[in-house]
């Protein structure tokens, strides 16, 4: 079975230190990188071949056009939002922008 590649991209580190636990527990996933910022998380996945990328796009140094970015760039990389915001717009905002599910 392939292992499914994901790449954590948030500026808060004690969630990313928390996904990077509950990730290591899957046997077919596999952490391709981490990124503190949209530029860092594009190089990232211009270098690697990612599946998944979880990003929190309200987090410091990502924004709702990061997705934009993702999608156009890289169109076969999933992206999984996983934020606090909780407002109705901006969730339905990035699930049009291209966002696969929101956590």
């Amino acid at each position: 079975m392939d292992r499914i590649s994901v790449v954590i991209a948030d500026s808060n580190k004690l969630i990313s230190e928390g996904l990077k636990v509950i990730l290591s527990q899957e046997e077919d996933i596999t952490l391709a990188g981490e990124a503190e910022s949209e530029d860092l998380l594009l190089e990232l996945l211009g270098n690697q071949e990612v599946n998944i990328v979880m990003l929190d796009f309200t987090a410091r140094n990502f924004r709702l056009e990061t997705i934009h970015s993702i999608v156009e760039q890289f169109p076969h990389v999933q992206v999984i939002a996983i934020t606090y915001d909780q407002d109705g717009e901006t969730i339905v905002y990035a699930l049009k922008s291209g966002v696969t599910s929101y956590v």
